[in-house]
């Protein structure tokens, strides 16, 4: 698995290499999405999902796992508020990924359409 994370910023969305235009100017999605300097999600399309909700601080994961590089990376983006949502579905992956980062940043473990309107 590469070592990669995608992220959505407020005019773009970057992902190997490749550059598009997204409008991320939709309708505002509350404060949750603001809390976090980072929310983690399993796959590129939940990126394009939140991006398209107004919520511009997102990576995937692309995959199941999350390598040491990838770890760092999330670490990293996580902003000034040092606070990461990991938005997976429940279970043993999810709680590893928490216990995995929570040494390096606050962590909370989310459901995705917490942050869908």
């Amino acid at each position: 698995m590469a070592s990669t994370v995608t992220r959505a910023t407020s005019t773009r969305t970057r992902f190997a290499g490749i550059s598009s235009s997204t409008n991320t100017h939709r309708a505002l999605v509350g404060d949750l999405a603001e809390t976090f300097g980072l929310i983690v999600v399993p796959e590129i399309l939940d990126v394009w999902r939140l991006a398209g909700a107004g919520v511009e601080n997102v990576a995937a994961l692309m995959g199941e796992t999350m390598s040491d590089r990838q770890e760092a990376l999330i670490a990293s983006f996580a902003g000034s508020a040092q606070r990461v949502a990991l938005a997976f579905p429940a279970g043993r992956r999810r709680d590893e990924f928490v216990a995995r980062l929570a040494n390096q940043v606050f962590v909370r473990a989310m459901e995705l359409s917490e942050f869908l309107a």
